[in-house]
């Protein structure tokens, strides 16, 4: 009984705050990486003539196996990719993932986003730098705003124009997900598409 008491208290040290840290405190001490920086893209963005779409896929992971790889990857390679879209992949390390993912690749930061929001901590993110450059920059998320405060940093890391779940509804006659319902990824494109 005292070991289930004492196994118990310490799942809930660990796992029932919403802001746990297991990925950033593994990350100590190891080289940062990003793919937005490994990828270069932002250099290639020095004035608001191009149009840039960035999808994140929070805590994506990679096969092993280079064949499995390709299979999951190939749509987004063929022909009719490539006549509008340039593509580069590539992999990365990374600790953590959904809003850690955001905060690695929107801000290069492994500093949890509630540090925006609670702390007042400034970040030079992408979003800003490219506001500050003429672009009009949007999120599109397709869970509710308030899920992990997106609401709240989505803004501080410099996105203008946000739409979530709670607008993408009006025009959705579905949903997906298991545990998490939220918009299908095929809506998103849509939505997207007229953005």
């Amino acid at each position: 009984l005292l070991l289930l008491v004492a196994l118990a208290g310490f799942d809930q040290y660990f796992n029932a705050s919403p802001h746990y840290l297991f990925g950033t405190a593994y990350a100590q001490g190891k080289p940062f990486q990003s793919a937005m920086i490994e990828s270069g893209l932002e250099d290639r963005l020095q004035s608001n003539k191009v149009n840039v779409f960035v999808v994140m896929v929070e805590g994506l992971g990679r096969f092993v196996d280079d064949s499995q790889q390709a299979l999951i990857m190939s749509p987004l390679m063929g022909p009719a990719m490539a006549k509008n879209y340039e593509w580069r992949s590539g992999a990365i390390t990374y600790y953590g993932s959904t809003t850690h993912a955001g905060m690695r690749e929107l801000c290069a930061s492994r500093q949890p986003y509630t540090a925006l929001i609670t702390d007042g901590i400034i970040l030079d993110c992408l979003p800003a730098r490219l506001t500050k450059r003429g672009y009009t920059t949007r999120a599109l998320h397709g869970f509710k705003q308030k899920m992990f405060d997106r609401d709240a940093w989505y803004p501080l890391v410099g996105f203008q124009r946000m739409t979530f779940l709670e607008q993408m509804q009006k025009g959705m006659t579905r949903s997906c997900g298991a545990v998490f319902k939220g918009a299908c990824d095929v809506d998103i494109g849509a939505e997207a598409a007229q953005a």
